[in-house]
């Protein structure tokens, strides 16, 4: 299957049917997976400036702010915030945290590790930074976070569609990294299975 139809396969999961908490923990555990595998880029390519920019952007930055986060931190760092220091959070998504998400997390990490060196993974970044976008717009629109007390992610959502959309955004600086199908077939297979554990 060309990975692009996975991809779209993605994109029209019912995400509306999904339990709005349980999308938040797997965004957790994709997001530090992208900083893990988004350093191994950086080791692969580091001359390469434009992925530097990029970098920047992503790992040990300030440019997500909302609520009582200011800080610098990776992006995962933003979910954690929020997700640790949310009460309701961890009384609705403890149990399955500790559960299915949790080693579905296992599973995916271990998945992504296996796929190849460096360089591997780094194409999983660039591609992600050209498909996700479209993937957040319909998880942003598949539930009303602010009334669910998830503001946070909604906006966490829209900052990641604002920082990969700009005029010389995330995607724009990684554009020209060349892919290989068969490496982004297999990373999405792995990436549909870990949204295959998601609770409705």
């Amino acid at each position: 299957m060309n990975y692009k139809k996975i991809i779209e396969e993605i994109r029209n999961l019912p995400w509306e049917e999904y339990d709005p908490h349980s999308i938040v923990f797997i965004s957790l555990i994709s997001a530090i997976e992208f900083a893990n595998s988004l350093r191994c880029a950086i080791r692969a390519y580091p001359e390469n400036k434009n992925l530097a920019e990029m970098a920047s952007g992503e790992l040990q930055t300030n440019n997500l702010i909302y609520g009582d986060y200011n800080t610098i931190g990776d992006h995962s760092d933003f979910l954690k915030h929020f997700i640790y220091g949310n009460s309701e959070m961890l009384k609705k998504g403890g149990a399955i945290l500790n559960q299915n998400l949790r080693n579905a997390g296992y599973s995916y990490n271990e998945n992504v590790a296996k796929l190849g060196d460096d360089k591997i993974k780094a194409m999983t970044i660039f591609s992600r930074e050209q498909e996700l976008p479209n993937i957040f717009k319909k998880i942003m629109e598949a539930h009303a976070w602010e009334k669910l007390g998830l503001g946070f992610y909604k906006y966490y959502l829209k900052r990641h569609i604002e920082l990969d959309g700009d005029e010389g955004g995330h995607a724009n600086l990684t554009k020209d990294f060349e892919l290989d199908e068969d490496v982004l077939e297999k990373f999405y297979k792995i990436r549909l299975t870990l949204y295959g554990s998601l609770e409705t």
